[in-house]
């Protein structure tokens, strides 16, 4: 990319990422739940209108990177490949003793056990993760740094389960949905990988020898910034039809949400806004919500 080319992508307009909605039935139940496996804690509660009640679950000393639970359908575990919002990642200190505490709880039922995961080669590092499902459907992925990616710290856990620090995201064209917040949010490329053999085909069930990738997207903020969405491609043959996922809507937080709603509004996207806020449909049909007022 020339020099000409870099000054006229445009710069992030959004910084942290705030959190993922999740419906559920009960979202006081639900929150406890987080609470009593991860040790998250309760940050916030009340009514989201339309909606209904919610509660709002972080890591101690966190002021993003939640999971907000709000009343609403709840839909049972996706388990084959959808197009859209698929999980959320968090950070952790033990994700082998989280894995063995998790299958043994009865609101969890574990997708898959600990893998380590070797992306230093890509510029990334070598992490542990397992992944598992949770209160409404939700498919939550724990991830453990065994080394630091070079030039750039990963994200920490203060706590032992951590913020969640990346969104993972379902797409059939890598190019056309990562370029799509590109160009209405500003997001940057931190990392980009692709395969057609390993680890990744036997997780989700990719034949080998066809390709399948990811690229991470951030915001503003050094290094991994405030949180990022882990844009994922798989062949379409493997995608279904989009469903009401875990996942209902992610929130990222603007210094200037006017600038960020110019930005959305120029890619066609905006399909609801407030005072403060706006809701735009992304590339595959999911929703995104910026604001600029913390939960």
């Amino acid at each position: 990319m020339s020099d000409n080319q870099l000054h006229l992508m445009p710069r992030p307009l959004v910084t942290a990422l705030q959190g993922a909605t999740v419906l559920v039935h009960d979202p006081g139940q639900a929150a406890s739940v987080l609470e009593t496996a991860l040790g998250l804690r309760c940050h916030t509660s009340g009514t989201l209108r339309p909606w209904g009640r919610y509660v709002t679950v972080a890591a101690g000393g966190a002021n993003r990177g939640m999971v907000r639970f709000l009343e609403g359908p709840e839909v049972a575990p996706v388990e084959d490949l959808r197009a859209g919002w698929a999980s959320v990642e968090l950070v952790v200190r033990d994700v082998d003793g989280l894995a063995d505490r998790l299958a043994a709880s009865p609101e969890f039922r574990m997708r898959t056990p600990p893998v380590t995961f070797d992306l230093t080669e890509q510029g990334s590092n070598v992490h542990r993760a397992t992944l598992a499902w949770g209160p409404g459907g939700l498919l939550m992925g724990f991830t453990m740094a065994l080394t630091e990616p070079h030039g750039r710290c990963f994200t920490r856990a203060d706590a032992e389960v951590g913020p969640v620090f990346s969104v993972g995201l379902r797409t059939p064209d890598l190019d056309r949905t990562s370029g799509f917040y590109q160009r209405a949010l500003g997001l940057e490329t931190l990392l980009e990988v692709s395969w057609r053999s390993g680890q990744w085909h036997r997780l989700f069930g990719v034949p080998e020898g066809v390709e399948a990738a990811l690229r991470l997207l951030k915001g503003g903020g050094e290094g991994t910034g405030l949180g990022t969405i882990e844009v994922q491609s798989f062949p379409a043959a493997l995608l279904g039809v989009p469903s009401p996922p875990g996942v209902a809507w992610v929130t990222y937080r603007t210094p200037d949400v006017a600038a960020a709603l110019a930005g959305a509004s120029a890619a066609g996207a905006v399909v609801d806004q407030g005072p403060g806020w706006f809701v735009m449909a992304g590339d595959v049909g999911e929703r995104l919500e910026v604001t600029e007022v913390a939960w």
